[in-house]
């Protein structure tokens, strides 16, 4: 995806939630308090949008806490719609 493109798309971001973040290299945008339904374990989560930006046709991967679960008729359960694979280190990198 083209860095043009990408910056477009996070100025619509930055319209909903102002202290999104985006990564000196376009690969990353984070958004600190990503709020989220009641069946989840928090009010909200971070969350951070990695960008391909080698191809134009390849989805953004979502990535959130670790420790987030959903609630279901038998319990808190993880998520099957989200990558619970975010490292720390990939939270707070600035590239």
């Amino acid at each position: 995806m083209r860095p043009e493109k990408i910056w477009q798309d996070f100025q619509r971001i930055r319209r909903v939630w102002p202290e999104a973040e985006l990564s000196d290299s376009f690969r990353h945008i984070r958004i600190n308090k990503f709020p989220l339904p009641r069946q989840f374990n928090y009010n909200s989560t971070p969350l951070l949008i990695k960008m391909d930006l080698d191809s134009d046709y390849t989805q953004p991967e979502a990535y959130v806490d670790r420790q987030l679960r959903i609630w279901d008729s038998y319990g808190w359960k993880k998520s099957r719609h989200l990558d619970e694979t975010l490292t720390p280190y990939e939270f707070l990198q600035k590239d």
